[in-house]
């Protein structure tokens, strides 16, 4: 299939009686909206690949209960620059949003630099550090996820820079994901890039998302960060969509997060109603397309006062202009240099000393005629 067609998916699972696919998170949340008929077409899996962002376990969970019996979904994290990093083996299965158990190798052991702890999955070296790149210690610590194995590339073609800032000199690749590990399963929360600065805190998107997506009323959801102007602090904006019928009002949203959440990740939390969630061909959220909403409605709500600031700066540049002239005629007027090179006096000045040479010639000529007498 070129691109995902849900009769065209449904028949060829039927047809074939498919076992086996890969699939991406927004399209477990599709089969959930799926109808009775179209559900019963996806009794043949038995195990489902997901991939490309991290599915949360309630969905996963509703996911498996549409499949065989038996079924796992099996959650895959890895990279272009390494491939795979982390899976769950035949025949172990998760519902807890793990994305697995980092990959064996075949020659020797790796080293989790968490709690200073030896694993037996050889060949991969994990690490997780915080902001100010410090190596996190423990369990149930979040930091970026670092890996170290024989598949990690070698650099990227024709930009060193680049290769410099995800590949270290000791061979560690910076994912850019940030997560923990918990009973030797990997976590991953979020895309470094995507947390939400609120108030010092950081506040992952998918993590309100998978409690909002919890919510029976709530067929899907996205989560990006708002800046607000005076403030260097964000603020976390859930678009939601509601089930067919759904009443549900912010109020209940905010309500419900504060029963699973920590204050501070709900507190500010601002709730927009919508129809749809703008999603690549991979199903990833296009949260770009969201924050340039965001501006664009901020811009649009404080247009007034945007272009009355505009209008103040110009007024107050005008003013300063009146006055910087002022006073520069001011200091013009009492330096006597300037009154010196006034334009009027140095025409006076030219024709005195004309007038002057004129005189001293005149009487030259006369002063002649006379001796000639």
């Amino acid at each position: 299939m070129p691109r995902f067609d849900k009769r065209e998916y449904l028949s060829l699972l039927h047809q074939y009686q498919v076992t086996e696919t890969a699939i991406v998170p927004p399209l477990v949340l599709a089969f959930l909206s799926y109808t009775l008929e179209e559900k019963l077409l996806l009794r043949t899996l038995k195990l489902a690949w997901c991939a490309g962002a991290p599915l949360d376990p309630t969905t996963q969970n509703r996911g498996c209960q549409l499949f065989a019996t038996g079924a796992r979904i099996v959650q895959v994290w890895g990279m272009t620059e390494c491939g795979w990093i982390s899976t769950f083996r035949y025949p172990e299965s998760d519902s807890t949003g793990s994305v697995g158990r980092l990959l064996p190798g075949s020659e020797a052991k790796y080293v989790l630099i968490l709690n200073i702890c030896v694993g037996l999955y050889a060949d991969y070296d994990t690490r997780l550090i915080d902001d100010l790149g410090i190596t996190v210690h423990g369990e149930h610590n979040s930091g970026e996820i670092l890996v170290r194995s024989p598949s990690v590339m070698q650099s990227y073609v024709g930009n060193e820079a680049a290769t410099l800032e995800t590949v270290d000199a000791d061979g560690w690749l910076h994912t850019g994901d940030v997560g923990k590990l918990k009973d030797g399963k990997v976590y991953v929360i979020d895309r470094k890039k995507e947390l939400i600065k609120v108030r010092g805190w950081q506040v992952a998107p998918a993590e309100l998302e998978g409690v909002l997506l919890m919510h029976s009323d709530i067929s899907d959801a996205a989560v990006i960060g708002v800046s607000k102007p005076g403030s260097t602090s964000e603020v976390p904006r859930a678009y939601v969509i509601r089930e067919p019928e759904s009443t549900i009002s912010e109020d209940n949203v905010k309500a419900f997060l504060l029963q699973h959440l920590a204050k501070y990740k709900v507190g500010d939390c601002e709730i927009r109603f919508c129809d749809s969630i703008p999603k690549s061909v991979s199903g990833k959220i296009l949260r770009k397309l969201l924050r340039a909403d965001a501006e664009a409605e901020l811009c649009k709500l404080e247009g007034s006062t945007v272009e009355i600031a505009a209008k103040e700066r110009v007024m107050l540049a005008t003013a300063e202009a009146v006055v910087s002239e002022k006073r520069q005629r001011l200091e013009y007027a009492d330096d006597p240099r300037a009154i010196a090179s006034h334009p009027l006096l140095l025409v006076f000045q030219w024709l005195w000393q004309w007038l002057a040479s004129f005189w001293v010639w005149s009487f030259g000529m006369q002063a002649s005629r006379y001796r000639r007498i």
